[in-house]
């Protein structure tokens, strides 16, 4: 069992171990659309939404939700993030939100790329 799901173990499941992996830069970049009326995209690009600009509260809840992705999900190791970018791009009826995470250490941040 445990072959397949590195988490997963005859005997239930565990945090894998990465202290024997050497450091290294590591960088995820994840990126998702957004889909919204053309009426909602002008509003935010003309700053229209009463509570104020959307995408900088958007901006703060992404990196909040990166610093804290081993709390939301089960099993992720608490990593030293070295740096975060959460980037929009506006178009008629959508918005595509990237978000780049970088780290300096034994394992990946493409969950907190995602997250």
């Amino acid at each position: 069992m445990g072959e397949e799901f590195t988490h997963l173990t005859d005997s239930g499941v565990h945090m894998v171990e990465v202290g024997a992996k050497p450091d290294q830069k590591r960088r995820a970049i994840a990126s998702g659309k957004i889909f919204l009326d053309e009426k909602t995209i002008k509003m935010i690009q003309s700053e229209e939404i009463k509570k104020g600009n959307v995408l900088t509260t958007a901006q703060i809840a992404a990196i909040q939700a990166v610093k804290n992705t081993s709390s939301i999900i089960p099993l992720c190791h608490p990593l030293s993030l070295t740096g975060i970018e959460v980037d929009f791009d506006v178009n008629p009826t959508f918005i595509t939100c990237t978000c780049a995470v970088n780290t300096l250490g034994k394992t990946g941040v493409e969950m907190e790329a995602i997250t």
